[in-house]
């Protein structure tokens, strides 16, 4: 904002220095002031004055913007080329992140490959049937000692 209105102030000073520039250099009174030397000493202390009064406004803005945490353009310019280069790094180690993974996955899909090829179809086993009968006897017998207990209790109640 404050830069804004400073570079509005010299476009303004620099269009009414152009007008009063065009009709002086038109004048009489301009010729017969450029002929003598006291004006013309006068006119350069002037410029150098200008020139002086440029330097320090710069130094205070500088200063200003020092004191508020702004960062000059030559900072800025210098975080853009360490962003820009840590942004080269990142792209660098997803790269290789990437072709590692890649790798890895192509090695685990040829050690699959490799062991189902020499896997063999295996048989069924017939021993599983036989572990359901034995549970079918097991529950056969329980049931036969459960019905024999409740035999006896009824037969010692009479």
């Amino acid at each position: 904002m404050l830069k804004e209105a400073l570079e509005d102030a010299i476009a303004r000073g620099d269009k009414i220095r152009q007008d009063i520039t065009k009709e002086i250099l038109n004048s009489q009174i301009f010729a017969d002031l450029a002929n003598n030397p006291r004006f013309v000493n006068a006119v350069a202390r002037v410029i150098r004055s200008k020139a002086e009064v440029a330097r320090s406004l710069q130094k205070r803005v500088k200063e200003t913007l020092q004191v508020m945490k702004i960062p000059t353009r030559e900072q800025i310019r210098t975080y853009e080329r360490r962003v820009a280069k840590l942004e080269r790094e990142i792209d660098t180690v997803t790269r290789r992140v990437a072709a590692k993974k890649a790798a890895k996955k192509k090695a685990a899909k040829k050690a699959t490959k490799k062991k189902v090829s020499k896997k063999r179809p295996v048989k069924k086993k017939v021993t599983k049937k036989k572990v359901a009968k034995k549970k079918v006897a097991k529950k056969a017998t329980r049931k036969k000692a459960t019905q024999r207990k409740t035999a006896k209790k009824k037969s010692s109640r009479r």
